[in-house]
Formats: structure tokens, C-alpha cells, sequence
């Protein structure tokens, strides 16, 4: 079963690109060294997008597909999606 959760229109460009570099199976560690930042500061960007997506964990947030349709975030809750 799916649920919606908030449009990805939320997240800022900083906090979109970290989404999707997370999704490409890229560490907090790659991605902090990728763009120039500490790796606080991403996790940081990690920790908000995490709370705009309604998800508790990064395995969660990383199992979130955009839908090309509408722009929304589908999360899985279980089962096969």
C-alpha cells in the first residue's frame, strides 16, 4: 500500500540534490566531499529533508520515488510496491 506524502516541491535545491544523490546510493561521506561541505551540514539538509517526508530513517527515505506524473513522493509501507 502507498501512501502520498508532501510534494518534493518542498525540499529546497540543496535538499532535493541530496535526495537524489542518496537514492543513487551515494554515502553522507561522498556526497559531503561531492559538493564542498562538511558532512554536519549534509547530514543536517539529510535530518530536514527526513522530517519533511514524513520518514524516520534514511533507509525510509531513500525508498521514496518521485512520481513523474504529479511531482509526489510515493512512500512504501510495506509489502511489494
Amino acid at each position: 500500500m502507498n501512501r502520498t506524502t508532501p510534494e518534493l516541491k518542498t525540499l529546497s535545491v540543496r535538499q532535493r540534490q541530496m535526495f537524489d544523490m542518496l537514492c543513487n546510493g551515494m554515502t553522507q561521506k561522498e556526497i559531503a566531499k561531492y559538493l564542498g561541505l562538511s558532512e554536519k551540514t549534509v547530514n543536517a539538509h539529510i535530518y530536514i529533508t527526513m522530517k519533511k517526508l514524513q520518514v524516520s530513517n534514511r533507509a525510509e527515505l531513500v525508498s521514496c520515488r518521485p512520481c513523474p506524473q504529479c511531482g509526489y513522493v510515493r512512500k512504501r509501507t510495506g509489502g511489494v510496491v
